[in-house]
């Protein structure tokens, strides 16, 4: 071995020496960062934690509590002891007792106010609201109900807590009704707060943020469930008691780690949870960790520089600098060549796959909201359009009406020819319906042999014109095997008063069934 190879020896060695030792002290500087990392962790977890318990028995008992005047309430209206004076002055008695309790109502079998804490909403009807439908489709005497947060007949934003009254049989006979303003949870959760950076909330079960402290991004009433990844979502869907979640904020977009519980009375069974969460900001609670790790990352990267500097320095002295700077020159450029080559590669490849999945991810878009026979829209994207335009006559009036479209015999064309003669009669039938309508009209086929066409802008008179037309140009065109075929056409224009989407096409398709009934080949529109 000649003398060179002697020297680059030695230097390998000394250089691996420094790298071990470097190493080393890297291994003992991340172990003991990582130790306080998780110590600063769980006694993040630990105070949230704690916290979220006495959360969860603070406001379980409350809700016990409430559940107890309801049911106290409820045996004195059962028994009938108590006229309608009597059981107002009742009312705003334990009203005044029950902090947070805005309001309580007693509602009879039909709805209306019989009694009420407020004078002013004695006389009132609550026999379309969301509260008196669950009550009365469920009438369960042992449950009590909590509603999503809603606005009241007053204007004002609460939650509300009721039981079923019962009669002599046993059936719905009414219920009793607490309205929850939001200072039933403000005291509680602002209780929670431990920390500049700590937030508390109150979620509904469906999702609704009834209330957050504090709350500059003014997210209280937006809807958790609604926002894909959301932390609330993935807590619920664990079906966990309580838990501690740590990630992406959906109401706020900030990292933060969040607990959450599970809310219920004490004995009472609900048919939601309430759900309290406390939540930290992450880049607070491990701001000392990070601190930590800038100063040792700037101690060991002095370090670093003094060990690789000093040997560089020992080094020099005994090796050629020009061939060795040559020498890694060379190297340096054959590696650049071949990172440029090996990154054109991977660009190139990374741009083919993108473009594939693109092409099939529109590809399946596509086929989710069409029929794959006619090649029209499908139930689902109907679904959803019909949706859209509801939305769009509450809010800004604007009419449309709904045709449902049904092919005559089509179960005598499928036994007489075939299902191949069946299918390019449904083709040619939806062919004869899209060139019958408007490019701003949709048509769908909404199962079997029965289409749906939604015609924007539209009151009845001009939907009839359409549909005769259909029905004439259906007819006018006679299948090559099947023969003449003619459809059957229900008619209904929706309302800004429908309640929803589904009201204007049950009426369109019940008109369906009377064309099918008075001989079939015709149009009948809705006169009610």
């Amino acid at each position: 071995m000649d003398q060179a190879s002697k020297h680059r020896l030695q230097h390998r060695k000394e250089w691996l020496g420094v790298v071990l030792g470097l190493l080393s002290l890297a291994l003992l500087l991340g172990w003991d960062l990582h130790r306080d990392f998780q110590a600063a962790t769980d006694e993040g977890r630990d105070r949230l934690r704690h916290n979220i318990k006495v959360a969860d028995a603070t406001l379980s008992r409350r809700l016990q509590s409430t559940s107890n005047v309801l049911q106290s309430i409820r045996s004195e209206v059962q028994a009938g002891t108590l006229n309608r004076r009597e059981l107002d002055k009742r009312l705003a008695i334990m009203v005044a007792a029950q902090t947070g309790v805005r309001t309580i109502l007693v509602i009879g079998r039909e709805g209306q106010v019989i009694a009420s804490s407020r004078p002013e909403l004695r006389g009132l009807n609550f026999l379309d609201s969301e509260r008196y439908k669950t009550i009365r489709s469920t009438a369960d005497p042992t449950m009590l109900y909590i509603s999503p947060p809603f606005i009241t007949p007053l204007d004002h934003y609460a939650v509300s807590t009721g039981m079923m009254i019962a009669d002599a049989q046993g059936r719905f006979n009414g219920y009793v009704l607490a309205i929850l303003d939001p200072d039933y949870f403000r005291i509680l959760l602002g209780s929670l707060l431990f920390a500049d950076d700590v937030h508390a909330s109150m979620i509904h079960a469906d999702g609704k943020l009834v209330l957050r402290l504090p709350d500059p991004e003014q997210v209280t009433g937006i809807n958790l469930a609604e926002r894909p990844g959301s932390l609330f979502k993935r807590f619920m869907d664990s079906g966990k008691k309580d838990d501690i979640v740590t990630g992406l904020a959906a109401a706020t977009g900030v990292e933060r780690t969040i607990a959450f519980a599970r809310i219920s009375p004490l004995t009472t069974p609900a048919d939601k949870a309430l759900v309290v969460s406390i939540d930290r900001k992450l880049s607070v609670l491990y701001a000392p960790w990070y601190k930590e790790l800038q100063f040792r990352a700037a101690l060991f990267a002095v370090i670093l520089f003094l060990s690789v500097f000093g040997l560089y320095v020992y080094q020099v002295r005994h090796r050629a600098i020009e061939q060795l700077e040559e020498d890694q020159e060379a190297e340096r450029e054959a590696t650049e060549k071949r990172i440029l080559q090996i990154n054109a590669e991977l660009e190139a490849k990374v741009r083919q796959r993108t473009a594939e999945l693109e092409k099939a991810n529109a590809e399946l878009r596509h086929l989710s909201r069409h029929d794959v026979l006619t090649g029209v829209a499908n139930r689902m994207a109907a679904n959803e359009r019909l949706h859209g335009e509801h939305l769009r006559l509450k809010r800004t009036g604007t009419p449309y009406t709904v045709l449902m479209v049904d092919v005559d015999h089509f179960k005598r064309v499928n036994d007489q020819h075939g299902h191949e003669v069946g299918d390019q009669v449904l083709r040619r039938v939806a062919k004869a319906l899209g060139t019958s309508i408007r490019a701003s009209d949709f048509l769908a086929r909404f199962g079997g042999e029965e289409f749906i066409l939604l015609l924007p802008d539209t009151d009845t008179a001009a939907a009839l014109k359409v549909a005769a037309k259909i029905r004439e140009t259906v007819q006018s065109t006679p299948d090559p095997v099947a023969g003449t075929i003619t459809v059957s056409i229900g008619v209904a224009s929706a309302s800004a008063q429908d309640p929803d989407e589904n009201t204007a096409l049950k009426l369109a398709d019940d008109r369906l069934y009377q064309a099918k009934a008075a001989g079939r080949n015709r149009v009948v529109p809705a006169t009610d």
